[in-house]
């Protein structure tokens, strides 16, 4: 059996739905198992997937993550739990998928490739021009030059190392903290390829993980209705950095000329952004949403600072010393933000 398998917060099920659809529309059978990381039982079914909470997965992450770790943090940390589950629970070969994925075509020739225990996709695969404001390559290494948003696992011994080397770093080290050096799992990534040569490789398909980022080296044509990059069909888009609110950005937190000089370059890439627009509504991505289930411990509503706290310490009373302290410098700085806000 083979799968794929996905993470999100309660509030990004319509994107784990929407990507549902896509593959299901790209001709992928496989089911997907989505791991929806703050909430506490089953919940709402979606369409087509095995909904999964944290208290269903063998291996069991460490029970403190979630309060230590940020919404994003989390999703990126529990990717090795969730895959050793789907593997423990009978799957020859996994794909995990970030949500924000819009797949267009059958991943049938990803699934069928060499046996290896893991492929990974890098952001580029030739260098980038000087030129690109957007884009630097020392940005881009700090990050980690492998993109985290796709993976596929192949069962057998190699994967069980390398994932036990992942369940290991990933709680302590996925921190999305570039100025200590960390940038959740992604940052790690290349460090696979020193310590299982062998056994991890790098996929240079054209028609994977096309991105914002990369959009400027893959030459996407439409032939016969089928969207295709160097002769191949594209299996899916990476639309990190889509946002509802700016639907004709490439990429919303990327400054106006910046996305226009993108698409001035790919013009096709409108047509797939008016696409992805339409899925997401079609799964009430446009709907209020929950907050995230693990914003508060003991009654504490947990900040940055109180999260690393707790990491550093296991412990967060709310009337120990070094908690009023955090939570007394928190009130300062919000006070300031608003004070700012009113003044300038």
């Amino acid at each position: 059996m083979n799968c794929f398998c996905t993470i999100v917060t309660r509030s990004h099920l319509p994107y784990a739905r929407a990507l549902a659809e896509s593959l299901r529309t790209g001709g992928n059978g496989e089911p997907l198992l989505v791991l929806v990381a703050d909430a506490d039982g089953a919940g709402d079914a979606i369409e087509g997937c095995s909904r999964l909470s944290l208290a269903d997965l063998n291996p069991a992450p460490p029970a403190g993550m979630t309060v230590y770790f940020d919404g994003f943090e989390l999703c990126n940390a529990l990717k090795p739990f969730l895959v050793a589950h789907a593997l423990r629970t009978g799957a020859q070969q996994v794909i995990y998928l970030d949500a924000d994925i819009f797949c267009t075509g059958s991943f049938a020739r990803i699934w069928s490739g060499p046996p290896v225990a893991l492929q990974l996709t890098p952001h580029h695969l030739q260098p980038p021009s000087l030129a690109l404001s957007y884009i630097r390559e020392s940005e881009v290494a700090d990050m980690g030059f492998l993109n985290g948003g796709f993976a596929r696992w192949q069962a057998g011994a190699a994967t069980n190392a390398i994932l036990g080397w992942m369940m290991e770093r990933f709680p302590v080290q996925g921190f999305c903290d570039r100025s200590h050096g960390m940038f959740v799992d992604q940052k790690l990534l290349p460090l696979l390829l020193a310590y299982f040569p062998d056994d991890v490789a790098i996929l240079r398909d054209p028609g994977l993980n096309v991105a914002f980022w990369n959009l400027h080296e893959r030459a996407v044509a439409v032939s016969n209705g089928v969207l295709m990059s160097a002769g191949s069909p594209v299996v899916f888009f990476h639309m990190s950095g889509f946002r509802l609110s700016e639907p004709e950005a490439a990429c919303a937190y990327l400054p106006q000329a910046t996305n226009q000089a993108i698409l001035a370059a790919a013009p096709w890439f409108r047509h797939v952004l008016a696409q992805y627009r339409a899925l997401l509504l079609r799964h009430g991505a446009d709907q209020p949403v929950p907050g995230y289930g693990h914003a508060r411990h003991h009654g504490l509503t947990l900040t940055p600072a109180l999260r690393r706290h707790y990491f550093q310490t296991r412990t967060l009373s709310p009337t120990a010393p070094a908690v009023l302290r955090i939570r007394f410098i928190d009130w300062l700085k919000a006070l300031r933000r608003r004070i700012n806000r009113h003044l300038f």
